[in-house]
C-alpha cells in the first residue's frame, strides 16, 4: 500500500453542520490511500488515520501484553471512537458531534499535517500545544548548553 506524509498547518471554517474542508493535498492523499477512519485523538485533538495507518494501530493493539484488561480496554476505547468519512463535492468532510464534542471543535479548526496521519483541533487548544512546545524547546535548549 502506498505511503504518504502529512504536513503543514491549515485554519477552516467548520459550518453549522460539521462539515470542513480538507486541503487539496490532503484530500488527494487519502483517496490515493483508500480513505482512512475519523478518531479521537489523545490530546482532545481528532485524527484522520489513513487507512493503512488505522490497521496498524489495531495492529499494534492486538500485539499488546495478553490477557490484559488494560489492552482489552485501550482496545474497546480506540474503537469505540472510529467513525468512517467520506468527501462531499465541495471536499469537506463532517466532523461527528461526538467527536467534534471530545475536541472542543466548533465554529473553526485548524487542521495539521502529523508526518502519518492528520490532526483537527480546537484553534485554542492548538495554541496552547505551541505555547507547550516553546517551553519544551526552551528546557531542551537549556539542556544542551549545560
Amino acid at each position: 500500500m502506498k505511503e504518504s506524509l502529512f504536513y503543514s498547518t491549515y485554519r477552516y471554517k467548520v459550518d453549522e453542520k460539521g462539515r470542513m474542508p480538507l486541503p487539496r493535498k490532503f484530500r488527494e492523499q487519502l483517496k490515493d490511500l483508500k480513505g482512512g477512519k475519523l478518531a479521537k485523538g489523545i490530546d482532545k485533538c481528532i485524527v484522520i488515520y489513513p487507512l493503512g495507518e488505522w490497521i496498524k494501530q489495531v495492529d499494534e493493539l492486538e500485539k499488546a501484553v495478553r490477557p490484559s484488561d488494560i489492552q482489552r480496554k485501550l482496545r474497546r476505547l480506540f474503537s469505540a471512537s472510529i467513525f468512517d468519512f467520506g468527501f462531499d463535492g465541495q471536499g469537506r468532510i463532517a466532523l461527528p458531534v461526538e467527536l467534534r464534542n471530545y475536541a472542543e471543535i466548533t465554529d473553526s479548526a485548524v487542521v495539521i499535517g502529523a508526518a502519518k496521519y492528520v490532526e483537527i483541533w480546537n484553534p485554542e487548544l492548538w495554541e496552547e500545544q505551541m505555547s507547550e512546545w516553546g517551553q519544551l524547546d526552551t528546557l531542551w535548549n537549556m539542556k544542551e548548553s549545560k
